[in-house]
């Protein structure tokens, strides 16, 4: 007899009758072996790219305000 309660279904049965069941199921092992899954092939990073005159400013820039402050702090 298969119920339900709070959504999920369940089964109730024999010992006997699950052992049956059971007994009549494939084995894993007389199954063939599975296929072994296809090698992981790991991409090469992307090559850095250059950055443009305003970008080198603004690091600079960032740079420097990082470099006063630390400075200011540590009078």
């Amino acid at each position: 007899m298969v119920t339900m309660q709070g959504g999920v279904f369940g089964a109730i049965a024999s010992s006997d009758a699950v052992l049956q069941v059971l007994d009549a199921m494939p084995r894993a092992r007389d199954s063939a072996p599975a296929a072994a899954p296809p090698p992981v092939v790991l991409l090469p990073p992307p090559p850095p790219r250059a950055i443009s005159g305003m970008e080198a400013a603004g690091l600079g820039l960032l740079a420097f305000a990082a470099g006063a402050a630390l400075g200011a702090r540590l009078r």
